[in-house]
């Protein structure tokens, strides 16, 4: 289903559908190396099974729960019983259904069926949020709160991409969570990577490696990188005008800070 969406090949009903995103990433989780994807997504919930736990889990889609409320997933590992609830164009705010919220339902619901297993109930929302949303909290009874876990879709781009690029081509079932990947990019469900993350991913040994050598390539152009440019001053030349702070809304400004906008200069 990955590669169908990638090429625009799914019906118009189908596409940004919430539920072949939860069956996407969750099969995922599922059908690859455990010890090491639904290893590293239950820490982020703050839950650590072992190798053995993992290995057994059962995962139960789309389960009907005896007061007929019907949840995304289940999954039974070791002692814990983690039900989730995933959303993607709608959110928790707008349930009204039986006048009782969604999360209620399913947690009362859940935790009947986990007690009656002997395992402990945990409940996770995801969310396409980038922080905890406190809608999904504010509805629950204070009582309830304790079982309630929160995760983004993020958070599972976060851990593919961690695992390429760490390992590249070995990382464990490379080309399926590649494509993984590439489908949540493709549904704007990744984290932004911030320039100090990609800083520490390009690091030279020198400043010599940063530009191309000009006098030892066969065709550059007209530009010969600022090496070979910088390289040719004598001595340290100070700006005289105003390069930055041209804007009207930088006015406002403290003066001390404006008369900084000259030291702006290049060295040999």
């Amino acid at each position: 289903m990955y590669i169908a969406e990638l090429k625009g090949k799914l019906p118009s009903t189908l596409e940004g559908s919430e539920d072949i995103l939860t069956s996407n990433v969750f099969s995922f989780f599922k059908y690859a190396n455990r010890t090491i994807y639904l290893k590293h997504f239950l820490l982020f919930l703050d839950l650590n099974l072992n190798e053995k736990e993992l290995e057994t889990a059962e995962f139960i889609f789309w389960p009907r729960l005896d007061d007929g409320t019907e949840p995304d997933l289940i999954i039974l590992a070791g002692k814990y019983y983690l039900l989730f609830e995933a959303k993607l164009h709608s959110d928790f705010s707008n349930d009204t259904e039986n006048d009782t919220y969604q999360l209620t339902r399913e947690l009362i619901a859940g935790k009947r069926d986990a007690d009656t297993r002997g395992l402990i109930f945990k409940i996770i929302a995801i969310t396409k949020d980038s922080c905890c949303p406190s809608v999904i909290y504010e509805k629950l009874s204070k009582k309830y709160k304790s079982f309630l876990y929160w995760s983004n879709w993020q958070k599972v781009a976060s851990l593919l991409l961690d695992q390429l690029e760490e390992f590249g081509g070995n990382a464990s079932n490379y080309l399926f969570a590649e494509d993984l990947y590439r489908f949540l990019d493709h549904r704007n469900l990744r984290r932004f990577i911030s320039f100090e993350r990609l800083s520490n991913l390009y690091k030279y040994k020198s400043a010599t490696t940063i530009f191309l050598p000009a006098k030892e390539m066969n065709y550059r152009g007209y530009f010969v990188g600022f090496e070979n440019v910088l390289s040719t001053l004598k001595y340290t030349r100070t700006c005289q005008y105003k390069i930055f702070f041209q804007k009207t809304f930088f006015s406002t400004m403290p003066n001390l800070f404006l008369s900084n906008r000259r030291k702006i200069f290049f060295r040999r």
